[in-house]
């Protein structure tokens, strides 16, 4: 995703069209002038190259616009910035701005741009929204992160929510395997990826009571406490949330939403606590 600042390119485009302003000025007051006297001094157009165009060519360029209006745009500024590449006067230098600025109205109605209401905003395109430690602990996870984050900033509530479906299922694998739970088919292991929520949590619940049985001091209960309080979070999840939004049951809102980004984060950071031993 490009993460584009509106003020950043406007106040590039703003430089642009200032100068295509003051070049107007000094057109009409270099017109009585001979040729010589309306070449401009190579300190002025070095001026124009870098107020003028260097800040357009990096939005243009950043944004994906059209190579053709970039290369232009950046063979200008070149040219420009050059001492005594060419005799430029004001009439030539207006002629090349106002190309490029009519090929930057061109390209924009191209593109389409989303606006991000805050405080939604503050989610967009962020690696460490649930925090560092889950970030650096679930690497598999860190893509449906980012990408319940954008949902949520572009007001898409229930594809937030599907995603982090996703994400406590990263966290769910990561108990069972923690756990050194198996399953299998007729003999034949079943890697944990491919079998539902419903059963994993079963085969962990079975797990953990077949500890408990034989549960022998202070670290092992504590260690079995840590599951058994990560294992009823994710159980929740599912009646509550991985099932209704994957079965269109239920549409979420901004409210609803944010409850269930809530307790997925509080969920996975748990999981990223140390264990207890």
């Amino acid at each position: 995703m490009i993460e584009h600042f509106a003020l950043q390119f406007c106040e590039a485009y703003g430089k642009l069209c200032r100068w295509i302003d003051a070049l107007h000025v000094r057109e009409k007051e270099d017109c009585p002038k001979d040729l010589n006297g309306r070449q401009l001094s190579d300190g002025y157009t070095h001026c124009v190259a870098v107020e003028a165009l260097a800040p357009i060519v990096a939005e243009i360029e950043r944004l994906g616009f059209d190579r053709e209006l970039v290369n232009r745009a950046k063979k200008a500024r070149g040219r420009l910035s050059m001492s005594g590449e060419r005799n430029w006067t004001a009439q030539t230098v207006l002629d090349e701005l106002i190309e490029i600025r009519r090929g930057i109205g061109l390209e924009l109605k191209k593109h389409k741009f989303a606006y991000l209401r805050s405080p939604n905003d503050q989610y967009f395109e962020q690696d460490r929204c649930f925090g560092s430690e889950v970030y650096d602990q679930f690497q598999k996870a860190r893509a449906d992160i980012k990408d319940a984050c954008n949902c949520f900033a572009v007001e898409l509530y229930t594809a937030c929510v599907f995603h982090l479906m996703r994400v406590a299922e990263h966290g769910l694998r990561v108990i069972a395997k923690r756990l050194r739970v198996t399953v299998s088919d007729n003999g034949e292991h079943i890697p944990i990826k491919y079998v539902d929520w419903n059963k994993v949590i079963t085969m962990i619940d079975n797990k953990l009571k077949d500890a408990r049985k034989n549960m022998a001091g202070a670290k092992k209960e504590a260690r079995l406490n840590y599951y058994s309080d990560a294992l009823e979070r994710c159980s929740a999840m599912k009646d509550l949330y991985r099932n209704p939004v994957s079965h269109t049951r239920t549409k979420y809102t901004h409210g609803s939403a944010l409850d269930v980004m809530e307790r997925v984060r509080n969920f996975m950071q748990f999981l990223a606590r140390p264990v207890p031993r």
